[in-house]
């Protein structure tokens, strides 16, 4: 913003365990040209409409390394021998575990790269 003299927004996801929110951040010079102005607004905010999978057993996301992958965007969960399955798993949002890891899904990782990324699952 400094660099290029004008505005600059990114669009991203801030959702919680029972509420998917899409927000807009902006950020501005303030007037004088000393400081910033960084203004959150919401998109979008509906409940949940994600298949969830209700599940205490989390073997299926858990690689053989004994790590379960989540999205550090959107927060969903890789399905281990699924191929490139991502689930919203609510219960891993509310009570994350000690073996979690982070990654990028596919759809974040077009939103953030435009394109897949080499050796990113």
């Amino acid at each position: 913003v400094r660099e290029r003299q004008e505005p600059w927004s990114q669009v991203y996801e801030c959702s919680s365990l029972r509420q998917y929110r899409k927000l807009i951040m902006r950020v501005d010079m303030t007037p004088r040209r000393d400081g910033f102005v960084v203004v959150h607004s919401a998109v979008k905010e509906a409940p949940i409409e994600r298949a969830t999978v209700d599940t205490t057993d989390f073997a299926a996301y858990t690689s053989s390394s004994g790590l379960i992958v989540q999205c550090s965007n959107c927060r969903r969960t890789r399905r281990e021998g699924g191929g490139e399955t991502w689930d919203w798993v609510p219960q891993l949002v509310a009570a994350p575990r000690r073996n979690l890891s982070h990654g990028l899904c596919p759809s974040c990782d077009v939103l953030y790269y435009g394109v897949r990324t080499p050796g990113n699952r």
